[in-house]
């Protein structure tokens, strides 16, 4: 079955590079990630809340997060971490004119292209951002938990979405943490992992 792929934060992806003047280079973590150093610009101090990779994990829940960053893994990596997934699908994207992996497992799915991690969708409790402090936010969580954590990346959320930038190191990379919500319920209705 072929399915098509759309990037959902191409909106926050346009706002960023409109922010700032940014320069293209492979990251030292990962030969897929890429990463871009900006010059005497300090994002922190603009719209957006950004955190380190290395303070969170993506993990089942009630699990301890790794030392490697779940972002971080390629395909053989992933399923040795989180087991074989219940669905495998083909799915075709636009924006990169290729055929990627779809790996369902149940509250999550995860794209891979070329054996690279490309995004990850977290649609239940079932996992969790589990940072080393101790803390951890998943899907089902009151809002309050983004809106205390994340104060500016709150004030810049655009309809139901709230975009928080990722660092590895000293610099950024170019794949993002995005919340969906509901206001109605004040709950988090999805996580997800995108570039």
């Amino acid at each position: 079955m072929v399915c098509f792929h759309l990037k959902k934060n191409s909106y926050w992806l346009i706002l960023l590079l409109l922010h700032a003047p940014i320069n293209i280079t492979p990251s030292i973590a990962s030969d897929h990630i890429f990463s871009y150093k900006e010059s005497k610009y300090e994002f922190e101090n603009d719209d957006f809340n950004i955190i380190h990779i290395n303070s969170f994990d993506i993990t089942l829940l009630n699990t301890l997060p790794s030392l490697k960053n779940t972002l971080l893994l390629n395909q053989n990596e992933f399923v040795k971490k989180f087991g074989k997934p219940q669905k495998k699908l083909v799915e075709y994207s636009e924006l990169d004119d290729a055929n990627m992996d779809c790996y369902i497992y149940q509250g999550m799915k995860a794209w891979f292209m070329n054996k690279s991690l490309e995004s990850i969708e977290l649609s239940s409790s079932n996992y969790c951002l589990n940072f080393f402090n101790k803390k951890a936010i998943k899907v089902g969580d009151n809002i309050e938990a983004i809106v205390k954590t994340y104060p500016k990346s709150w004030q810049s959320k655009r309809d139901n979405q709230v975009f928080v930038g990722l660092k590895n190191k000293q610099v950024d990379i170019d794949i993002n943490l995005l919340f969906e919500f509901d206001l109605t319920t004040r709950k988090i209705t999805g996580i997800s992992f995108q570039y």
